[in-house]
């Protein structure tokens, strides 16, 4: 029962962020949009407030509902950005006949590029804190080779998102092979989906991650080629999908995590279809800087944990404080900096090493 109540609260944690974009926003709110295109980005937002949500806090048995609640989030919120991944790329490139080596190069600037600037300028900022660090840098041989020959580890575990999704992307031209015949589709998702059970860890270009995501990943080729959401836009099945969510979550011990991520992503669609046919604004505050926010979140919200840490007394009240300011911080900070970026600067070799197109 705790682990229903707490889906509910993840789902509806986003409520003063609905507020903080909506009396901006309250006009549009009040008409309906282009569901077509706004449910994307509002999935986006809400996928990127998870990943904030996620990283942000000292999580411990002393406090037990963000304990659960990161539990939770961590189920489904990296696999819907496979999900979302995918479907954007069936949707502005498989599905308009764009080359390989136009992929290529454009993920290479995309991801790579600002893989390795913000891995340099992570391990920078690690070494400025110093031993105020909760895990302190240490320069080595193994280091350079594991972050960039190897690609196995990073001082910023995040990373791995972005090595696992260049690697994906890489299978470019089999997804073109596979969309011309469409017998081999079911096959390919089936394959991918008995690779993601392996339980053999394979931490090479972050194999692992890799195999994992990939099932996610071409689902969203999938749901963008055949619609496969287009009749589900209810509040009906929406209602199904949340309670199917919660009991999905409630029994994860015993269920594969797969099926339980595959949960996340449904309700987190549906979710999203159905809110931006009335708020397609939703999230607009940030949503535009989601990849930012990705790069940059972990600075913010590592200030704040380092200094929970070493400074503020362990109690319910401080532990609030600290979880909402990393979250909040996490989450605009990035954006400020991104768009001072993009619209103070405006250098294009700037706007390559922060992702910015």
């Amino acid at each position: 029962m705790e682990k229903a109540i707490l889906i509910i609260l993840v789902f509806g944690s986003s409520f003063s962020l609905y507020l903080c974009n909506g009396f901006i926003w309250l006009p549009i709110f009040m008409s309906k949009g282009n569901n077509s295109i706004s449910w994307i980005s509002v999935c986006q937002g809400w996928a990127i407030a998870l990943v904030v949500l996620g990283h942000g806090g000292i999580y411990s048995t002393s406090f037990p509902v963000a304990f659960s609640v990161r539990q939770i989030v961590y189920g489904f919120h990296m696999p819907l950005f496979f999900f979302l991944s995918g479907f954007l790329l069936y949707y502005s490139r498989i599905g308009r006949g764009v080359s390989f080596s136009s992929v290529f190069v454009e993920k290479v600037k995309r991801l790579y590029v600002p893989f390795l600037f913000f891995t340099l300028v992570y391990v920078l900022f690690k070494l400025i804190l110093g031993t105020l660090a909760a895990h302190p840098f240490h320069f080595s041989e193994r280091f350079f080779i594991d972050t960039f020959v190897l690609y196995r580890s990073n001082p910023n575990f995040e990373m791995w998102f972005l090595v696992a999704l260049f690697v994906i992307m890489l299978f470019y031209p089999l997804y073109r092979w596979i969309d011309s015949h469409p017998f081999y589709e079911g096959t390919f998702l089936l394959m991918s989906c008995l690779l993601s059970l392996l339980p053999a860890e394979v931490s090479v270009f972050q194999l692992s991650n890799v195999f994992w995501g990939l099932p996610f990943f071409y689902f969203g080729i999938l749901a963008c080629k055949y619609d496969l959401f287009v009749r589900l836009t209810g509040v009906r099945w929406l209602f199904v999908s949340v309670l199917l969510f919660a009991g999905l979550n409630i029994f994860s011990a015993v269920l594969p995590r797969l099926l339980v991520a595959l949960g996340g992503i449904v309700c987190s669609v549906l979710a999203s279809m159905y809110v931006s046919r009335y708020w397609p604004s939703l999230f607009s505050s940030f949503r535009n800087y989601s990849y930012q926010i990705f790069l940059l979140a972990v600075f913010p919200q590592l200030v704040v944990f380092t200094a929970y840490g070493h400074y503020v007394p362990m109690s319910v009240p401080g532990y609030c404080l600290f979880y909402f300011a990393s979250f909040f911080l996490g989450l605009y900070v990035p954006v400020a900096v991104a768009s001072l970026v993009k619209n103070g600067v405006d250098n294009r070799y700037l706007n390559l090493l922060f992702g910015i197109k």
